[in-house]
């Protein structure tokens, strides 16, 4: 999952940047690798537990479905399924209807926590407020001496 971390961080660059409206999860969608000997897998919807939603207002989709997309790439990409079966609901099948199915593993992910994350957030802001301080004071200096001119030039 360390690909959905960078895709969050991604889609909070872009949304800081001034994205307007939706934007689709920035995923690096893997290459899908089906094993015609491996099992089927079976994918049910994300369970949301998260406390902290805002981020549900610009993601396109919303977040549980993008994660829901990304997990099943994610286990079409490892080339130890034969399919990847989607399961609809949180609420577990029985086990002779999965049987039926041919399902011989089940993922249930669970959100609890989807944050936006800046890389080197803290370096980035003691640059911030350094050119800050540098660049006011430059500022400051340079209006500092024409208020002087300007009130010598009265007298």
């Amino acid at each position: 999952m360390n690909r959905l971390g960078v895709a969050v961080i991604g889609l909070a660059l872009a949304t800081i940047v001034g994205c307007a409206g939706r934007v689709p999860l920035q995923y690096d969608h893997p290459a899908v690798r089906l094993n015609p000997d491996g099992s089927v897998i079976g994918c049910r919807n994300t369970d949301d537990r998260r406390a902290d939603r805002a981020l549900d207002e610009v993601l396109e989709g919303g977040s549980t479905r993008a994660v829901d997309g990304a997990i099943q790439e994610e286990v079409a990409s490892t080339g130890i399924a034969r399919s990847v079966l989607v399961l609809p609901g949180v609420a577990p099948s029985s086990s002779e209807d999965l049987a039926k199915r041919g399902v011989s593993v089940v993922i249930e992910p669970a959100l609890v926590e989807m944050a936006w994350e800046v890389p080197d957030y803290e370096q980035l802001q003691t640059t911030t407020f350094i050119l800050s301080v540098l660049t006011g004071g430059i500022g400051g200096l340079i209006y500092a001496s024409t208020r002087r001119m300007s009130t010598e030039g009265r007298s």
